[in-house]
């Protein structure tokens, strides 16, 4: 009867996998109803219907149930080699300056605006860090880039990527709609590091390749307003990352996921001291949940958790922030081989 009630709620559905057997014997060792002899073998020597039994058992087989990935077919999966899923490269930017070269000074803000050391970007990057690493993905830190060497350094990095793996790029710098700058204080285009990502490793024709951007998108939080609200950032000490611009939408490509920080228009918060919502809600969630859900999923739990628990109140209204993901990924993206 107990064979029977497991393979009708699916616990024992692959007749290949014993694990979950044995977790399930193991149980009813517990309750005296399993004798085991010496070596593998296992006998049953009485099986009572036991309703406290039953409870138990149906709660544990339901708890590791939904603790599982759910099964897809092979083909609709990145394939990824467990022994090296992916490369991840984070371009952490914190110290800037104006760019000297005259060449380049119509790039820069303006005389009246200048680019502020971002305080707190290290703790990003190293939650980052261990936070890839204990994926098994090979991590290179690029510290302090300016505009002239982004670009090269992914493409020196992807170059290195291995067959049946993924490519990770994290940037974490001021920015403005569709840019970021680099620490001299001149911007990027974001599309110019999507062709990069896409154009340097055969390896990686077929992979997912994913960005993901803490930066600006413009000069303005988004509010919702409420006249009682107080001038209060909660002892956070929260900065804004970028500056506004009216820059144009990004061209597509296959294979590719950008995750940004905020919606086009929109500033994206840090907290000087435990780092900036997204990036933190970001590994967070990826902690929490990469063995079970694929990676498109995840970004929806991080768009949630911001929604619905970031706020900044200030006397103009409660502040808030709403991540932006674009996606051209043809297959689900596991970051977890487990």
């Amino acid at each position: 009867m107990y064979f029977l009630y497991w393979a009708s709620i699916g616990y024992i559905s692959n007749p290949e996998n014993l694990k979950d057997i044995y977790s399930a014997l193991e149980i009813m060792a517990k309750h005296n109803t399993v004798k085991s002899r010496e070596g593998s073998s296992v006998t049953i020597r009485s099986l009572k219907i036991d309703p406290t039994f039953m409870s138990a058992i149906y709660d544990y087989s339901f708890l590791n149930k939904t603790s599982k990935r759910i099964t897809h077919n092979d083909e609709d999966c990145y394939r990824l080699d467990p022994k090296c899923p992916g490369v991840c490269l984070i371009i952490n930017q914190e110290s800037f300056y104006t760019e000297p070269d005259s060449r380049w000074k119509d790039l820069l803000p303006g005389p009246e605006k200048t680019l502020d050391e971002r305080i707190g970007t290290n703790v990003d990057r190293d939650k980052l860090e261990k936070t890839f690493k204990k994926l098994g993905f090979k991590v290179e830190i690029r510290n302090n880039l300016t505009h002239f060497e982004v670009v090269p350094t992914i493409e020196d990095v992807i170059s290195q990527v291995p067959k049946d793996s993924s490519f990770i790029v994290c940037i974490l710098s001021h920015g403005l709609e569709g840019k970021i700058y680099g620490v001299n204080s001149i911007p990027i285009e974001v599309k110019e590091i999507r062709e990069a990502m896409c154009k340097y490793n055969v390896n990686l024709n077929g992979q997912p390749k994913v960005l993901i951007l803490q930066s600006c998108q413009g000069d303005d939080c988004q509010q919702v307003p409420n006249e009682d609200t107080q001038e209060n950032d909660g002892g956070q000490g929260l900065q804004i990352d970028g500056y506004p611009s009216t820059t144009s939408v990004i061209p597509l490509t296959v294979d590719m996921h950008v995750f940004w920080a905020t919606v086009p228009g929109f500033s994206a918060l840090r907290d000087k001291i435990e780092g900036s919502w997204f990036i933190q809600s970001l590994c967070q969630k990826i902690e929490e949940k990469a063995e079970r859900m694929h990676y498109q999923e995840i970004c929806t739990m991080v768009i949630k958790d911001i929604l619905m628990n970031k706020q900044w109140p200030t006397e103009k209204g409660v502040r808030k922030m709403v991540p932006l993901e674009e996606s051209t990924l043809s297959k689900l993206f596991y970051l977890s081989s487990d």
